[in-house]
């Protein structure tokens, strides 16, 4: 128990100290495939604890809700989805974004080939994600890669 409370109370400060900075914190809760559960039990008492603690204390994505629906086609092994589970979670994660922070945002490509988000609200997702976006000449999944125009990265 000690070392669980170890691992709240950096998390607790480490969200706090970037929250002051104007740095939105999204925490997610601890995950182990069903393969994971089976061969080290421990470990999965520990992470059950864990995520009660860390949803006393926030909110949390629930990975166990995101995942536990997953369909064993999604995953390229017991660990890392393949392409169709990394569509399916960012769906899963957008839908979870939007309840939380509001409207999913609108773009449209302008004669440029320039991507232009919009969102409304004053939360940081949808200040974060407004702007202009230029493609980066790389393709992933059979569609453009764009990079936020004038931001690091």
């Amino acid at each position: 128990d000690q070392w669980s409370q170890e691992i709240l109370w950096n998390l607790k400060t480490v969200r706090a100290t970037l929250r002051e900075r104007g740095i939105e914190v999204l925490i997610c809760s601890l995950y182990l495939s069903e393969e994971q559960k089976h061969d080290d039990p421990y470990r999965e008492v520990v992470r059950k604890k864990m995520n009660r603690k860390l949803k006393r204390h926030g909110e949390v994505i629930d990975l166990d809700s995101l995942f536990g629906k997953y369909d064993p086609a999604l995953w390229r092994d017991g660990y890392h989805l393949n392409d169709m589970g990394c569509d399916h979670f960012g769906k899963l994660l957008g839908h979870y974004l939007v309840r939380r922070f509001g409207q999913f945002p609108t773009a449209h490509v302008n004669g440029k080939d320039m991507l232009q988000v919009h969102c409304d609200g004053a939360h940081f997702m949808p200040r974060l994600l407004a702007g202009s976006y230029e493609p980066i000449g790389k393709m992933l999944r059979g569609k453009k890669v764009y990079k936020k125009f004038g931001g690091p990265g």
